[in-house]
């Protein structure tokens, strides 16, 4: 038995040891759509196109006509880390590519339905784990945002001032399951089998829009949590010298976790030519499990009983609101200036145990650019009649820049793995978008 014990002890530092996975969900981040991203991601009573299935499932009702999407934006990260020691530096950040479609069409009896997709080009869905170590890491951004994004939306208009819509988010829950045989340069045999079953998690979307004047529109919305949560039951046999010794485990961690959320908006019209747009949205960060793979004794393995596993890591993170203003100008209807606003208060708290999770609050502000052009002869006695406008192909632009102050940990120079060091930096989001309207 003697010599099996670093062969156990290697299993526990390489897999039981909490890793940094995935902290939240990009459009929680960075906001949806290229109109509302331009105006500080206020789309709660503002959005009138395919992003209402995330904003506020109940304005997808403002989709007047039928509406194909097609996005790309690139995301540009200069977020960094200053430490004495060379191994504090945090991981590359590698800039991302992301591909989007979105659709709204209205129905027969005052209904709208809606659809968004968004595709990361460089990896679809990535889970990064890595065993503690005294690198930090921004788990807030950067691949650990990497994911396959799916939304569904429909709304229904109760009266000319009510609508009320549903939506749900889709996302797939694992349980792992690997079958291999490990060769040891001992007379000891090893052999692992994990195990990975596909579940389908999903959030619930709903949202409410009241327009008590043509000029005022008033939203509320909430989304449930959605995360992808990994639970692999691994069994190891180890032989050695005739006799055959089991430890097995229980690995569980959370990934892509958007948190329980409530956002009110207002939007209010000012002449034909403005529109002002404010939104404040409860995030329930309190609740997240944190960014660790949790491990844990089989039931079922005596060896595995004696090993006193490491105790759960929980990140202490905090509920916090975010505050969100835009502002519209349009011009003639054929051209869009938009500005925005954004704080988003971290949930994070500094650094000061055995983990190294970086975030702060940071300041959101974006711009952008809208023109459109309507297909067709006009013919104004035509739509009157028909209560439906020309055809038309719109291009949107938006630019936006988030701005992390930098932030100094202090921490306990007992703990090997922890020191003083400053980060923070920027981001940058940019993108476009091609509609056709019909």
């Amino acid at each position: 038995m003697k010599r099996t014990c670093p062969i156990i002890l290697l299993c526990l530092t390489l897999t039981c040891l909490p890793a940094a996975l995935s902290a939240n969900g990009m459009e929680d981040s960075f906001g949806l759509g290229a109109r509302i991203k331009a105006m500080g991601g206020a789309g709660t009573a503002a959005a009138d196109d395919f992003s209402a299935v995330f904003y506020n499932p109940a304005a997808l009702s403002r989709c007047a006509k039928a509406q194909l999407s097609l996005g790309y934006n690139h995301l540009a990260y200069d977020l960094s880390v200053k430490a004495d020691s060379a191994a504090e530096k945090s991981a590359a950040m590698d800039d991302r590519d992301v591909f989007a479609m979105g659709l709204c069409v209205p129905l027969p009896l005052n209904l709208t339905l809606g659809m968004h997709f968004l595709y990361n080009a460089q990896d679809p869905m990535v889970i990064s784990q890595t065993s503690i170590e005294p690198t930090p890491h921004f788990v807030m951004y950067g691949k650990w945002l990497d994911s396959l994004s799916i939304m569904f939306g429909g709304a229904a208009r109760i009266s000319d001032q009510i609508s009320v819509g549903l939506g749900l988010s889709v996302l797939a829950n694992s349980e792992l399951l690997v079958d291999n045989d490990i060769p040891v340069v001992t007379e000891a045999e090893v052999h692992d089998e994990w195990g990975w079953h596909m579940q389908l998690a999903t959030a619930i979307y709903a949202g409410l829009l009241y327009q008590p004047v043509e000029e005022l529109s008033l939203g509320l919305s909430y989304r449930s949590a959605v995360y992808h949560k990994l639970v692999s039951d691994t069994r190891t046999r180890i032989e050695f010298v005739g006799v055959l010794f089991q430890f097995d485990m229980l690995l569980e961690s959370v990934a892509w976790y958007s948190p329980q959320q409530v956002a009110l908006g207002a939007a209010y019209r000012l002449g034909h030519n403005w529109t002002l747009a404010a939104d404040v949205t409860w995030y329930d960060w309190s609740a997240y499990p944190g960014p660790f793979i949790q491990a844990s004794p089989h039931p079922d393995s005596s060896v595995a009983q004696t090993v006193e596993f490491p105790e759960r890591e929980k990140p202490d993170f905090r509920d916090v609101f975010v505050p969100r203003l835009g502002l519209e100008y349009i011009h003639q209807e054929r051209f869009a200036a938009r500005l925005g606003y954004s704080l988003r208060l971290s949930p994070a708290p500094s650094p000061s145990g055995r983990d190294n999770i970086l975030d702060a609050d940071t300041h959101g502000l974006s711009l952008g650019f809208g023109t459109r052009w309507d297909l067709g002869k006009e013919n104004p006695a035509a739509e009157k009649k028909s209560g439906s406008s020309q055809p038309f192909i719109g291009v949107d632009v938006y630019f936006s820049l988030f701005i992390m102050p930098e932030h100094t940990v202090h921490k306990d120079p007992a703990q090997e793995t922890l020191s003083d060091y400053t980060y923070g930096g920027n981001a940058f989001d940019a993108g476009l978008a091609i509609t056709l309207g019909y």
